[in-house]
């Protein structure tokens, strides 16, 4: 037995409970990494690695593979390594020469590559945003975009974040101005504050001040010391002054009403 998967006897190489003999060379196969192979001439990786289609808007161009393992074209078998660590996550290899996304040769410089985050990635040369297994060159300048966090990157200019969009069913990227950087605030995983605006989950909050900007227990809720917000939606008519959550709950109260998220309960005692 070499792995969990994978095993030997004197004249068979087995995945599982099949056979992979054909598929390489018995005295230099080796074990790269989860569902990926080699022997001393090719990579190959198992069907599963590839890319699956997760929106609509793929899945009339995709083609199911009949074989269990694919061949990954011009890589190196001597130095392909599968890349598992925190910066590059999920799905990425290299060899000596380039870099491999799901299984797929990808035109980065290969001394400058810089992983930004689960949806960006940069050389020296560009910046590329990452969608299902392919990288949109997008325009963002290159010697100024840095990582904010896991969600954003920006530039001298502005934020970048990944958005499904329904329209085009398909996963974008979208951007927010802003005028000084020292202003920008990720605030939790809900709320981001850009000079005087405010967003939640990417959407503004319309009227909102942010110089009096403050936080309830839950994230969910915020206030500007005149109105009171659920998930970016105002909660008409709130007093802030006896405003209150009910505990472990959608619902919350002050001295008039009683609310559920940001709606008012009509006639609740």
């Amino acid at each position: 037995v070499l792995s969990s998967d994978y095993a030997k006897d004197k004249s068979h190489i087995y995945h599982c409970a099949d056979s992979i003999t054909h598929l390489v060379d018995y005295d230099s196969f080796k074990i790269v990494g989860y569902m990926i192979i080699c022997d001393k001439d090719k990579v190959l990786v198992h069907d599963r690695y590839l890319y699956t289609p997760l929106f609509d808007s793929e899945v009339e161009d995709y083609v199911a593979n009949e074989e269990d393992f694919i061949e990954i074209k011009d890589a190196n078998p001597q130095s392909f390594v599968e890349l598992d660590d925190e910066l590059f996550g999920y799905r990425w290899a290299k060899d000596d020469q380039a870099y491999f996304y799901y299984g797929k040769k990808v035109g980065l410089d290969y001394e400058s590559v810089t992983p930004l985050n689960d949806t960006f990635i940069k050389d020296k040369n560009n910046v590329f945003y990452i969608y299902g297994d392919e990288l949109e060159k997008i325009d963002v300048n290159p010697s100024t975009c840095h990582r904010l966090n896991s969600e954003y990157i920006t530039d001298e200019k502005n934020i970048y974040y990944a958005d499904y969009c329904h329209k085009l069913k398909k996963s974008i990227y979208r951007s927010i101005p802003y005028q000084d950087f020292s202003t920008v605030q990720i605030i939790s995983d809900k709320y981001l504050a850009v000079d005087d605006k405010v967003y939640f989950e990417n959407e503004l909050i319309i009227g909102i001040n942010r110089s009096k900007l403050s936080f309830l227990k839950d994230e969910y809720y915020c206030l500007d010391g005149e109105r009171i917000y659920y998930g970016g939606e105002l909660i008409e008519g709130a007093d802030c002054d006896t405003f209150s959550i009910i505990k472990e709950t959608n619902y919350s109260k002050d001295k008039n009403h009683v609310y559920f998220n940001e709606k008012l309960i009509q006639k609740s005692d």
